[in-house]
């Protein structure tokens, strides 16, 4: 028979559970890849035996999709709360390249927080993202509202580009990620620099984020190109 509390904690306890067999599947995908992975390999990792693996998620399949749309949705949620300032406004120059800035700022600092999911994307860029795009549950209509923000910011001559502006978007975090990415060979190249130090970090950062505002923005008076047919 059940004791008082007991229904309270299995809730509790299911969540932790399916928390920490997550982790575990990040860190072996992470380490070898989707086709790499073993599920015995997570299993081991989580301290749970493939049973309740198969039970909480079905297969490797599900356990890569919870952890790819596990990281999507964290990393959308921060992006998301950058839009209100843009959303009641005018198209304003400042405004955009204050969002862009922090957009920079967001991706990064998930990344360098999250080193095991940018493997996963490392992983998945060498396989030509086909486990991804089944994984991902990605959805267009998802970003609508960065499409809406950039589109005014282009109508307002504020974006350089008319170059489909949510692949604009998109190459924030893959020069976020190709950074993070590259320190390990930076720092064999460059063994006397401290490259993984939060000023040289803190560096980067600024650096990308004068990168993609010079790059995408236009300056003050100055009219975007026209984009050729």
């Amino acid at each position: 028979m059940d004791q008082p509390g007991d229904r309270a904690r299995r809730p509790r306890d299911a969540q932790k559970t399916r928390e920490a067999i997550l982790a575990a599947a990040e860190t072996v995908f992470a380490r070898h890849g989707f086709d790499g992975a073993r599920v015995e390999a997570i299993a081991k990792t989580s301290g749970y035996n493939t049973s309740l693996l198969f039970r909480y998620f079905g297969d490797k399949a599900g356990l890569y999709k919870a952890v790819l749309q596990r990281a999507n949705r964290e990393m959308g949620q921060l992006l998301e709360g950058l839009l209100p300032p843009l959303a009641a406004t005018p198209a304003s120059a400042d405004l955009f390249r204050t969002f862009l800035a922090e957009m920079v700022r967001t991706v990064f600092d998930y990344l360098l927080e999250h080193p095991r999911f940018g493997r996963i994307l490392t992983w998945e860029m060498a396989a030509g993202w086909q486990t991804y795009v089944r994984s991902a549950r990605l959805r267009t209509e998802d970003l609508a509202p960065f499409a809406e923000v950039l589109n005014r910011a282009r109508g307002a001559g504020v974006l350089r580009s008319g170059y489909a502006p949510l692949i604009q978007m998109s190459l924030i975090v893959q020069m976020c990620q190709s950074y993070l990415a590259y320190l390990p060979l930076y720092r064999e190249l460059f063994p006397g620099e401290d490259l993984s130090s939060d000023r040289a970090l803190d560096q980067a950062r600024g650096f990308l984020v004068d990168l993609v505002v010079a790059g995408l923005t236009t300056d003050a008076g100055e009219k975007p190109p026209v984009r050729q047919p």
